[in-house]
């Protein structure tokens, strides 16, 4: 079962979320080597109709929605897996502060006619050799508009 968190966004920052993952019994877990073999897939969605804003992949991923017909447009993810070492975070994920901008999808979500403020997201982890993946995060991502938009 995936773990649930929620974040805070303030428009026009840089929002970088890090994580550890571990796998183990529970009081033995340990940090997963990361660094090859893995792809990463995040998806940021209105919660109501869960009409995907933007995606973020690891890798190049060859992705076909399963609603829409034909490849999907995906963003490589800004950030990195990596081994991680103790309390080190091996899934660094940076979000650009052009989303919450001007022209950026994330902006465009957040005007308009039912202005959406607090979007879902969910991380699927997958290891590559294995073809097994399994939604490690879910939750929600608010954000609070600025006065200030600053490129």
């Amino acid at each position: 079962m995936a773990q649930s968190a929620n974040f805070i966004w303030g428009q026009g920052e840089d929002l970088t979320v890090e994580l550890i993952y571990k796998e183990g019994a529970p009081g033995s877990e340990i940090v997963v080597d990361l660094s090859s073999g893995y792809q990463l897939r995040m998806d940021i969605v209105v919660p109501a109709t869960k009409e995907r804003v933007y995606t973020f992949n690891s890798a190049s991923i060859s992705d076909i929605d399963p609603v829409a017909d034909g490849a999907q447009p995906d963003s490589t993810l800004e950030g990195e897996l990596s081994s991680g070492v103790g309390d080190t975070p091996n899934i660094v994920i940076s979000v650009p502060r052009a989303l919450t901008l001007p022209g950026g999808a994330v902006y465009s979500k957040m005007t308009g006619g039912t202005p959406v403020l607090v979007f879902g997201y969910d991380i699927f982890l997958r290891h590559v050799s294995s073809d097994r993946q399994a939604k490690i995060l879910t939750g929600t991502i608010a954000t609070e508009e600025s006065s200030t938009l600053w490129l």
